[in-house]
């Protein structure tokens, strides 16, 4: 497992259209890693795109800066 194991995951489900499990697992990511010294931007990425996704553009927004601010070069 780990977390790239979980990010590829995410991603398959992402592509299959299968959004609810993909939100379940991000979301279920973020809660287990809330306090890890370095947080999974990709999965602020990720949880960002669902929102977006399903229409809440402010909220998407709001993990989107943060996953930018996180990691600047990354996005």
């Amino acid at each position: 497992g780990g977390i790239n194991a979980a990010t590829c995951r995410a991603m398959d489900l992402i592509v299959r259209s299968r959004t609810q499990e993909a939100k379940s697992l991000v979301e279920s990511v973020l809660e287990a890693r809330s306090n890890d010294t370095r947080p999974p931007i990709n999965f602020y990425f990720l949880k960002g795109y669902l929102l977006e996704e399903s229409g809440d553009y402010a909220s998407a927004i709001g993990y989107l800066q943060s996953a930018q601010q996180l990691s600047p070069q990354w996005i």
